[in-house]
């Protein structure tokens, strides 16, 4: 891993680290909320949630999706699977230049779906965030988009690593 992307080591008594442990803590609680709204309300698990959100964004191949989340060809075919039995996406073959690639779609009731838990997503951030006012608001939301644009480019640049040694060990 080059330099600029290593994990610096950390002091467990530096300050910086009970605050993540924090914030750790809070991603934990807020997808366990989610999970329960998702489960309870609509069915869904937060993998298929998070797959209906990805093909309304536009990946339709489920090795992107696969890549996306960090996990094997064959476990996101099970989810996908699941989801087409629902009714919620719906395959077809690719084009003329990969006829083999299959194209994943969202039906109209997976829309539905997605539209709806995008709904709960959105109450559930409110209800988050209506402990503190919209000054504290507006400050948290610019130091999170700077947490995730940097720990996201981080995971990234983790998964391209791993699928080229993957590649390269053939």
């Amino acid at each position: 891993m080059p330099a600029s992307q290593r994990v610096p080591e950390v002091d467990p008594l530096d300050s910086a680290v009970p605050v993540g442990r924090e914030l750790i803590r809070l991603a934990q609680i807020i997808v366990r909320l989610e999970e329960k709204e998702l489960i309870g309300v609509h069915g869904l698990s937060y993998r298929q949630m998070r797959i209906l959100k990805h093909i309304h964004g536009g990946v339709t191949l489920s090795s992107e999706l696969a890549s996306r989340f960090g996990i094997t060809p064959p476990a996101i075919s099970e989810t996908i699977e699941s989801m087409v039995k629902k009714g919620l996406i719906k395959r077809h073959f690719g084009v003329a230049q990969d006829r083999r690639a299959v194209i994943l779609e969202l039906t109209p009731d997976g829309e539905r779906l997605y539209l709806e838990t995008q709904a709960s997503e959105d109450r559930l951030a409110a209800e988050i965030l209506s402990f503190i006012g919209p000054a504290q608001v507006k400050r948290l939301g610019a130091i999170v988009a700077k947490l995730v644009d940097s720990n996201q480019q981080r995971l990234f640049a983790e998964r391209r690593q791993g699928t080229a040694r993957r590649k390269a060990n053939g």
